[in-house]
């Protein structure tokens, strides 16, 4: 779970010039990850209530698939994760 969250942290940036808003939002990103560690798919969870934080929450999480696969002496198939993605910008 760490891993997912510490590649997707890394992939982070930002859609807007932040000296140009003071806008905020929290993005919760619904996520499946196979055991390959391929991304079953990513989907808004809870809105921020601003499409295009909400959007490129999503694009985030996605570029930063593949993730590690699963450890070989796991029975698990898949990984369910709600990754909270934060946008505070202020002037």
């Amino acid at each position: 779970t760490q891993q997912v969250i510490s590649q997707v942290s890394k992939n982070m940036d930002y859609p807007f010039d932040p000296k140009r808003t003071d806008w905020r939002g929290v993005v919760k990103v619904e996520t499946l990850i196979l055991e390959d560690g391929s991304l079953g798919y990513a989907l808004v969870n809870q809105s921020s209530d601003n499409d295009d934080f909400d959007n490129h929450a999503v694009d985030v999480v996605k570029r930063s698939s593949p993730f590690p696969a699963f450890p070989s002496n796991t029975d698990r198939k898949e990984l369910k994760l709600i990754i909270p993605i934060s946008y505070k910008f202020k002037r």
